[in-house]
């Protein structure tokens, strides 16, 4: 099959060697081929411009551009472009946070590559790929999954992706101005959604809400 015919895929990782890894396993497949590589989520978006790939795999704990909030933006940007989430950390916070920001797939770095193989092929096939416990709690329809009514509702289950969003990158240290350039919201909006979901918490400040997204495996230590 020719290179124009195959299936395109853009990696993004920091590392390299994962980079290279990735690719090489990819490019033995005679129906999928990689597109372009990225150390960081920065310039996602162009680059999907560019090469129209039909799936990203991108990892989630990285330097620069949030991955859950570029998810979020390459869903309303290019709906046709399905995103799988590479992690060593399988973490119930993670997961969710990759369900509500509109990932198809969140698979651990430790597993085979057949593992990793076979998540890709199910998402480009229109099926998800994330762990069995994570679908039992939700259900999947029009192409998004959505929480089971019948799940029973806990604090961060009441939070927006949005919010979700903002609660992660204040837990990473950055300030209320450095998330507003991150998701392109003016510092005022910023602040509102902080405040709504530390009123959804109960909590009253940034350190108590950093040692929660910790907690609860929404950022790494």
């Amino acid at each position: 099959m020719s290179a124009a015919h195959r299936i395109g895929i853009v990696v993004v990782d920091d590392h390299e060697i994962a980079r290279e890894g990735i690719r090489s396993r990819i490019e033995v497949e005679p129906d999928l081929t990689v597109l372009a590589e990225l150390p960081s989520a920065d310039d996602l978006i162009q680059v999907c411009e560019k090469h129209h790939p039909q799936l990203v795999l991108m990892d989630i704990d990285m330097p620069g551009a949030d991955p859950f909030t570029m998810i979020a933006d390459l869903r309303r940007l290019f709906p046709e472009i399905r995103v799988v989430m590479l992690s060593a950390y399988v973490r119930d916070g993670y997961m969710d946070a990759a369900v509500q920001s509109g990932a198809w797939g969140y698979i651990s770095k430790n597993d085979p590559f057949d593992v990793i193989l076979k998540g890709v092929r199910k998402v480009l096939a229109g099926d998800l790929a994330f762990p069995p416990e994570i679908l039992e709690r939700f259900e999947f329809s029009g192409g998004n999954l959505r929480r089971r009514a019948t799940e029973a509702t806990t604090p961060i289950s009441t939070l927006t992706p949005r919010e979700l969003e903002v609660m992660r990158l204040i837990a990473k240290g950055l300030s209320t101005k450095e998330i507003a350039g991150v998701l392109h919201r003016s510092p005022k909006t910023i602040d509102a959604h902080r405040t709504s979901l530390m009123k959804k918490l109960d909590i009253d400040d940034r350190v108590e809400l950093t040692r929660y997204a910790i907690r609860e495996g929404i950022v790494e230590p």
